[in-house]
């Protein structure tokens, strides 16, 4: 569960190059930040607070299927470990 809340809060950094053409929502993640206090980049990238508001329901998603999953093969470990002795 640790490393997977780890590697979830990790700063993601964009090093540019092209990228394929995106569509639907994948476009409009692409637009959203990687964590909800990101700073503005003047320029470069702005976020207004739908995208900010956006990223926090991402990140409780995220955190929320990996809880779920870190919880139920954790259960199944055990009750597996249980049953076979």
């Amino acid at each position: 569960m640790d490393v997977v809340l780890v590697s979830l809060i990790a700063p993601v950094v964009n090093m540019g190059g092209s990228r394929p053409a995106l569509k639907g929502i994948q476009r409009y993640l692409a637009k959203i930040p990687s964590a909800v206090f990101a700073p503005n980049v003047p320029g470069v990238m702005m976020y207004p607070i739908p995208n900010r508001l956006a990223s926090l329901v991402v990140k409780f998603g995220e955190y929320s299927l990996a809880g779920i999953t870190c919880g139920f093969l954790g259960q199944t470990l055990a009750n597996t470990a249980i049953n076979a002795r």
